[in-house]
């Protein structure tokens, strides 16, 4: 909120065939009609490392090793860890708190659904051929609100 005028920021993703990675360009809207209260986010960490501890096994099981890999790192910077992805690429972390940094770190790296090689490309079928589709399904429905939830708390609650 700037003043009187309430805002919020979309999204707009392009790929970098050339570098081979995502840029994502965040744009400031004004917020017509918006609450006249500052929503309130829940601070899910230990959700959000109960779901990562079962994905990742189910991972395992269904021999996807390299997501239970990426799992157990969200899991390792929830717990402390400030090996960020992101400081490989040299891209400035965001300015918030360390403990909503740890949160909004895990979930950019957790949030492993849509593009080719994604979660829900090989690993749905994965599953399905061991029995284990419905255990998927709940799980990564699970993940993806939990991350989105990381996100929104991580971003607003400071």
């Amino acid at each position: 909120m700037k003043g009187e005028k309430v805002t919020y920021f979309t999204a707009q993703w392009e790929f970098d065939s050339v570098q081979k990675m995502w840029n994502i360009l965040y744009t400031e809207q004004e917020w017509k009609d918006a609450p006249s209260e500052k929503p309130h986010f829940e601070n899910n960490t230990e959700a959000f490392k109960d779901v990562l501890i079962k994905i990742k096994e189910l991972a395992c099981r269904i021999d996807c090793n390299n997501f239970a890999i990426v799992f157990q790192k969200a899991l390792d910077i929830l717990s402390g860890s400030s090996d960020y992805t992101d400081t490989e690429y040299n891209l400035p972390l965001p300015e918030i708190p360390e403990e909503n940094l740890y949160l909004f770190m895990a979930a950019s790296i957790a949030d492993v659904f849509g593009a080719m090689g994604s979660w829900n490309d090989s690993p749905p079928y994965m599953a399905h051929e061991k029995g284990m589709h419905n255990e998927y399904e709940s799980l990564s429905e699970e993940l993806l609100k939990q991350v989105r939830l990381a996100t929104l708390y991580a971003i607003n609650q400071w």
